[in-house]
């Protein structure tokens, strides 16, 4: 028997979902069977990286949540999954952290919720000639990493 003290990672995850989205909805969304539908815009083309919402949705958990999303794909040719949640088209983005503070920084009233990966898959590479092994060489050299800021 599962505790209410100790519950599962997935019941955290779909509850936090479920009761975010119901908030952000502010019943606008409810349908006649009492499901929430949502718009969840990818930050790219549906392919594995989801495999955590397909999973989630084909065993039902988020139907048992009572929502009912529908999947907005991202890629290159798509709309910025942000720019899609300031334009009231979707409820829910999957997104990177700099844009996010890009677009927090441009008066977004936008909340994190979550993270997908808990550790960022990103990295700082260096040819074998010249390795990067310390932050000094890393400063002193000519960096190829563009951070973006807003002013």
């Amino acid at each position: 028997m599962e505790s209410l003290l100790h519950p599962k990672r997935r019941d955290i995850l779909v509850g936090t979902l479920a009761a975010s989205l119901i908030a952000a909805s502010s019943g606008r969304l409810l349908a006649q069977d009492g499901t929430t539908k949502i718009n969840m815009a990818l930050g790219w083309v549906p392919t594995v990286q989801y495999a955590g919402l397909w999973i989630a949705d084909a065993r039902n958990y988020l139907s048992d949540a009572h929502i009912s999303p529908e999947w907005a794909p991202g890629g290159p040719n798509a709309p910025d999954p942000l720019a899609q949640l300031a334009a009231d088209s979707a409820q829910i983005a999957l997104g990177e952290w700099l844009p996010f503070l890009d677009a927090r920084a441009k008066g977004n009233d936008f909340v994190i919720l979550g993270a997908i990966y808990q550790k960022a898959p990103n990295a700082i590479m260096s040819l074998a000639r010249k390795p990067i092994l310390t932050l000094r060489i890393w400063l002193v050299r000519k960096s190829s990493l563009r951070i973006r800021t807003t002013n």
